[in-house]
């Protein structure tokens, strides 16, 4: 069941919930100056090596990096 893609965005459960994981990561990092450990928190990780990580293969760059690129939360 959860290896089904879905019709309307073309990714697996997990891919999808992951997409909206990192999108939230990204408005949180680009709007308030919580640590990279409250963020992965909020979003669903116990730490912060798999926000690190994820980010980093789904953005190109880690979250601490893409902050500093936005000139926000330093």
């Amino acid at each position: 069941m959860f290896a089904c893609r879905t019709g309307y965005t073309g990714k697996t459960f997990y891919g999808y919930v992951t997409h909206l994981r990192f999108e939230r990561a990204r408005l949180l990092l680009d709007s308030t100056p919580k640590i990279l450990q409250d963020i992965a928190n909020e979003i669903g990780y116990a730490d912060v090596q798999p926000l690190n990580k994820l980010f980093k293969r789904n953005f190109g760059i880690t979250p601490a990096e893409y902050r500093r690129e936005k000139n926000n939360y330093r």
